[in-house]
């Protein structure tokens, strides 16, 4: 008896759990107020010592920069990047976004990397290197 009352009280805060980061993700950042994204999508990154996993990140894309959702947001100007590497594994597909230094902005996982570097390419002449 007391277990099933404990196995549902945390299924309840799991449920919360999954709402709280899914509300979270889909908060705009201050920038983002106000202005349509070109192209918005679920994905997974990691930015600094932040790793989001998909559905729990979002990438919104727009003019002039694209922002990285998680818990944190993560504003990213198209000036700041210099070249991208496309990662091609068996699930995880994606890019890594490199600065003039050569350090990594930031890696974007998803299946639809090519409309994400379709819109930079809008905005920026990008270089593509391979590994």
């Amino acid at each position: 008896m007391i277990f099933d009352i404990l196995a549902y009280i945390f299924g309840f805060i799991m449920l919360l759990g999954f709402i709280f980061f899914f509300k979270l993700r889909d908060k705009r950042a201050e920038i983002e107020l106000g202005k349509n994204p070109i192209i918005e999508m679920y994905c997974g990154f990691k930015k600094e010592n932040l790793s989001a996993t998909y559905p729990f990140a979002r990438i919104a894309m727009y003019e002039d920069f694209f922002v990285l959702s998680s818990l944190l947001k993560f504003v990213i100007r198209y000036e700041e990047t210099e070249f991208f590497k496309i990662n091609k594994l068996f699930i995880n597909n994606g890019i890594r976004l490199y600065d003039r230094d050569k350090n990594i902005i930031a890696v974007i996982w998803t299946s639809k990397y090519e409309k994400i570097l379709e819109v930079m390419k809008k905005f920026k002449e990008i270089k593509i290197k391979d590994d």
